[in-house]
C-alpha cells in the first residue's frame, strides 16, 4: 500500500476547506440527491462526497457505506485530490497503491474506484465525488463525463452554500446595526426633548438674572439676593447637565461595562462631603455605613454617579434628619442603600418618578429644583447590571433607595 502523499499547499488547502464550515455538518438533501444520481448513473453501489481533512477523510453525502469518516492514509480519495482529473482504478487488487489497503482486503471490499476532485474557487482540491464497486470495472466515456459535472454541482453548491452563510451574517450585522441606528436615534429625540423641556428654562432664567446684575441698576441687598438665588440656579443647571450627559454617553457608547475595583466607602465618603455644605445648612446629618475597605467590581463613574444622584436627593427632601449611605451583600447581590429620615413619598408618587415623557417634580425642603432626570438614569444603570432600583418610602418617615447589581455581569476592563 502506498500512503497518500502532503502537497507543498496543504496548509492553505486545509484553509480554504476550513472556510466553508461544512465538515462534521448535518446531511443536506442536495447532496445526497447528488450521490445517488452519480451511482446510478455509473451503475456503482457505492457514492460519496468526501472531504479530506488533515487526518481523515469525512463523507458529506454518501450512499451503500456506513459511517461518516475513516482514516486519510487508507483513502482513495486522498490519492485523487492530487489530480487534475477523474482518478480511475479499474482493479483495486492489481494497483500497487492499493493492493494490501484495508478497504480492499476488508470492508467496503473495493475493486473499481472513480473519483473526480472537488477543486474550490481559490483552485485547492477539498476532496472528491466518487463511486465505488466491487467487481473490477471501468467507466464509459458518457459516465465519466457525468460524474465530472456532477462534481462541478458539488463545488457550486459549496461555493452558493458559502456564499449564503456570509450574507446571512451581513443581514444580521445590518440588523444589528439598525437596532444601534434605531436605538440612538430614539435617545437622540429625547435628548432633544429634554433639552426644549428642561434646559431650556433655567438657561433662560440664569439669562434674566444675569440681565439684572449687569443693569447698575441694583442695591447692594438686592445684589446679594440675586448672588444665593444665581448660585443655587447655577447647581441645579450644572446636575441636570450633569446628569443628561451622563446618560447620553451610556446610550450612544456601545462599549460594555467598565470592570473597576471600586472602595465604596471611599466614594461615598466624596459624595457625602460633597454635600456636606448643603446638608449643614439644612440641618442634616450624614454617615457613611459602608465598611472601610469595601471593594465591589463595577464602573467606577457609574457607582460615582448613582451615589451622587441619591444622596443629592435625600439632602433634597430631609430637613433636620440624617442620611446615610450602606452597601448591603446577599448571594450574586450587591445593593448600594441610601436612606433618609426625609418627607417620604406616597406609592402614587414613586410610580410617577419613572415617567420619562411626563417628569413631574417637586421641589425640596428648601425650594430646591429638579429635573427628576437623575433617579431615571440611575434605574437605567441598574438595568444593565441586571438589578434593579428599588424604593421604599412612607409619607412624614422618610426614603430608602437601594440600587441592586448583580455580582457576575459581562464588563471589560478599564482604560484608567
Amino acid at each position: 500500500m502506498v500512503t497518500p502523499p502532503i502537497s507543498k499547499d496543504e496548509k492553505a488547502r486545509l484553509a480554504d476547506l476550513l472556510s466553508y464550515n461544512i465538515l462534521d455538518t448535518p446531511e443536506e438533501e442536495e447532496l445526497n440527491e447528488i450521490v445517488q444520481l452519480a451511482s446510478e448513473i455509473c451503475n456503482k453501489p457505492i457514492s460519496t462526497i468526501t472531504l479530506i481533512d488533515e487526518k481523515r477523510q469525512w463523507h458529506k453525502a454518501r450512499k451503500g457505506i456506513e459511517g461518516r469518516e475513516g482514516e486519510r492514509d487508507f483513502a482513495f480519495c486522498a490519492h485523487a485530490i492530487h489530480g487534475d482529473d477523474l482518478m480511475m482504478v479499474p482493479d483495486a487488487e492489481k494497483d500497487e497503491r492499493f493492493h494490501d489497503n484495508p478497504l480492499v482486503e476488508g470492508a467496503p471490499y473495493i475493486r473499481f474506484y472513480a473519483g473526480v476532485p472537488l477543486r474550490s474557487a481559490k483552485g485547492y482540491n477539498l476532496g472528491t465525488l466518487c463511486v465505488i464497486g466491487t467487481e473490477p470495472t471501468t467507466l464509459s466515456e458518457v459516465q465519466q463525463r457525468a460524474l465530472k459535472i456532477l462534481a462541478k454541482q458539488v463545488v457550486t453548491y459549496f461555493e452558493l452554500r458559502k456564499n449564503n452563510r456570509h450574507l446571512t451574517e451581513v443581514l444580521k450585522t445590518v440588523d444589528k446595526q439598525k437596532e444601534v441606528l434605531s436605538s440612538h436615534n430614539k435617545t437622540l429625540t429625547r435628548l432633544l426633548s429634554i433639552i426644549g423641556h428642561d434646559l431650556k428654562g433655567p438657561v433662560e432664567n440664569l439669562k434674566q438674572l444675569f440681565s439684572l446684575f449687569v443693569s447698575g441698576k441694583l442695591s447692594k441687598e438686592e445684589i446679594d439676593s440675586l448672588a444665593a438665588d444665581l448660585n443655587e440656579r447655577l447647581e441645579s443647571t450644572s446636575d441636570l447637565l450633569g446628569n443628561l450627559l451622563s446618560w447620553a454617553t451610556s446610550q450612544l457608547n456601545d462599549a460594555s461595562l467598565h470592570s473597576d475595583k471600586v472602595d465604596l466607602h471611599d466614594i461615598a465618603e466624596e459624595q457625602l462631603h460633597r454635600i456636606k455644605g448643603s446638608a449643614v445648612a439644612k440641618g442634616n446629618s450624614l454617615l457613611n455605613k459602608v465598611k472601610k475597605g469595601s471593594v465591589i467590581t463595577a464602573d467606577r463613574d457609574i457607582i460615582r454617579f448613582v451615589i451622587r444622584n441619591l444622596v443629592t436627593n435625600a439632602n433634597k427632601f430631609t430637613s433636620e434628619g440624617a442620611i446615610s449611605v450602606a452597601l448591603e451583600e446577599s448571594e450574586g447581590l450587591n445593593r448600594i442603600v441610601v436612606a433618609d429620615t426625609g418627607e417620604g413619598m406616597s406609592h402614587e408618587a414613586i410610580k410617577a418618578l419613572f415617567n420619562w415623557n411626563d417628569r413631574r417634580t417637586t421641589a425640596g425642603t428648601s425650594g430646591e429644583k429638579g429635573s427628576g432626570l437623575g433617579l431615571l438614569i440611575v434605574r437605567q444603570f441598574a438595568s444593565q447590571y441586571n438589578g434593579r432600583l428599588i424604593i421604599e418610602s412612607e409619607v412624614g418617615k422618610g426614603t430608602k433607595v437601594a440600587f441592586e447589581m448583580a455580582k457576575d455581569i459581562n464588563t471589560e476592563p478599564s482604560s484608567d
